[in-house]
């Protein structure tokens, strides 16, 4: 028995998501599948959280000690 790893989609119309599953190659593409595989949680779509952003310290010391 030969088993191959695929992808059923999910979810609601234009908001799906994909779930690998191992299937048995003799079987049909929308039989059950023989196992689910664990995925990780999808990121939540949406703006970006904002980051912070600094400058190193060496680069920050030597700008604000040069002479006007």
């Amino acid at each position: 028995m030969s088993v191959k790893l695929r992808l059923t989609r999910m979810g609601n119309k234009k908001r799906s998501f994909f779930r690998i599953v191992a299937t048995n190659t003799a079987s049909r593409r929308d039989g059950r599948p023989l196992e689910f595989l664990p995925t990780r949680p999808t990121p939540p779509r949406g703006p970006a959280p904002p980051t912070s952003r600094s400058t190193p310290t060496r680069c920050r010391s030597g700008w604000t000690s040069a002479p006007r």
